[in-house]
């Protein structure tokens, strides 16, 4: 520890013991309630902001180079002015001095301070930022304002938090090849674990500004050491796009990296709902070939209930006891999709010509049936230890998309609703942030000369 760090420190706990048995006096454990408890925990939390907001002061000033010029990438800048401004630190805000550099000729500044602390976005620290981005993806700006008010130290405004968020999600863009292809390398480990890869793709409508409601993509893998462990998932996340060549790629990226760790012998499953884009994306990655693919289970159930309604229009307890009938022989029966259709046909044919739509709904579930039936497999899936539905994509919708941008009134940009997926795919997928956000400080890092 060199000098300047042991003044720092000194200061520091002089401060904190200051603020400490200030904070402190009249406080007695014999009299304790859970008001005076809460109270205490409120004076801790600002004794610790305080003095973290002295040690974060003090090391940024001290990142500061105070010099007549300082050469770097060939050029030279010249010391243009030295002042105090202010900077949001996990801690709270504080006032530095530091000093600003310009080439001549160019209008762009330089703040060595900044860049040696990683100071990126409107003046916020690393971690000041990483929390700005990380709450985006789980709260809109304005709650995350309420959440770091009531509950934290730091006291950003929304606005803030709202261009942050936006900046990061646009950098993780452009990672997306980087943070997949590192994810693998770091836990290459965990998945040569994996008994079972399940892929599975569905979309969510979003309310897109100027164009109303268009269909966001959501892919998603897991990893299972049984079917009933998971022990990794990952996400791929891409707002509305015409023929959805981005979200394609995208994924077919994620699923290769996926598969060059996990065992030979480890199961792959491709899951879907009955869109013909889901399977012809899936054959058209090489690695998938000649791999089982399934109409998620869950759809399938739910044609089989608008098949009931059609046939027993007016007698709730017949509608049940059928489709719950023929969900448990589509199941666990060999050919159950084949029963299923052959009691179709035989209700439609029971049902009077004229009654034209009872008739096209049931022939729509036949037809829906027919055309995948060779992804209708269900016992033959479980006998292998197979998942058979795509829950895990069906929540990832809600989660991922559903759940974020989908809250009353949004309206979205492509661009802005995309940056938050960015952010919201890397928070939901397991071991994604720290990597995501490491190559984010490097990506923007620049030494100082």
């Amino acid at each position: 520890m060199d000098a300047a760090t042991n003044v720092i420190l000194d200061e520091a706990v002089a401060v904190f013991k200051d603020s400490l048995r200030e904070g402190l006096e009249g406080v007695s454990a014999r009299d304790m309630t859970p008001e005076k408890f809460s109270n205490l925990e409120k004076m801790l939390q600002g004794v610790m902001g305080k003095v973290g907001s002295q040690v974060e002061a003090a090391f940024l000033s001290a990142c500061d180079v105070d010099a007549p010029h300082l050469d770097r990438d060939g050029k030279r800048y010249y010391r243009k002015y030295r002042s105090d401004d202010e900077y949001q630190t996990f801690f709270g805000k504080v006032r530095v001095d530091r000093t600003i550099y310009q080439a001549n000729g160019e209008n762009q500044s330089v703040c060595p301070m900044e860049e040696r602390a990683g100071v990126i976005h409107h003046n916020c620290t690393p971690l000041a930022a990483e929390m700005m981005a990380y709450g985006t993806a789980i709260l809109i700006p304005t709650k995350l304002e309420e959440f770091c008010v009531r509950f934290h130290m730091m006291k950003p405004c929304s606005t803030v938090i709202k261009d942050v968020a936006r900046e990061v999600g646009e950098s993780l863009e452009e990672s997306s090849d980087a943070i997949p292809e590192q994810v693998r390398q770091e836990w290459a480990a965990c998945r040569e674990e994996a008994k079972i890869v399940a892929l599975g793709r569905d979309g969510t409508m979003v309310n897109v500004r100027e164009e109303g409601w268009r269909e966001a993509m959501v892919g998603t893998i897991r990893y299972y050491g049984s079917e009933e462990t998971t022990l990794e998932a990952s996400y791929v996340a891409q707002m509305p796009e015409y023929g959805r060549a981005r979200f394609e790629e995208k994924f077919t990226f994620e699923v290769q990296e996926a598969l060059r760790c996990v065992e030979a012998g480890a199961k792959v499953v491709c899951l879907g709902d009955g869109s013909p884009g889901n399977w012809q994306h899936f054959d058209s990655i090489p690695e998938l070939t000649g791999k089982p693919r399934c109409l998620d289970f869950m759809h399938a159930s739910g044609r089989l209930g608008k098949a009931a309604e059609a046939i027993f229009p007016e007698d709730p307890q017949r509608r049940a006891s059928w489709r719950e009938k023929y969900r448990t022989i589509l199941e666990k029966r060999h050919r159950g999709a084949e029963m299923a259709i052959r009691s179709m046909r035989y209700h439609l044919s029971t049902i009077p010509k004229r009654q034209r739509g009872r008739r096209s709904k049931i022939r729509k579930v036949i037809k829906y049936f027919s055309t995948n039936l060779d992804k209708m497999k269900y016992r033959w899936l479980r006998d292998r230890g197979l998942p058979i539905a795509s829950g895990i994509v069906e929540a990832s919708c809600k989660s991922v998309i559903g759940g974020r941008l989908k809250l009353s009134g949004m309206r979205w940009s492509i661009p802005g609703g995309q940056a938050i997926l960015n952010l919201r795919t890397c928070v939901l997928s397991d071991h994604r942030w720290d990597i995501a956000w490491s190559i984010h400080l490097n990506k923007h890092h620049r030494k100082v000369a």
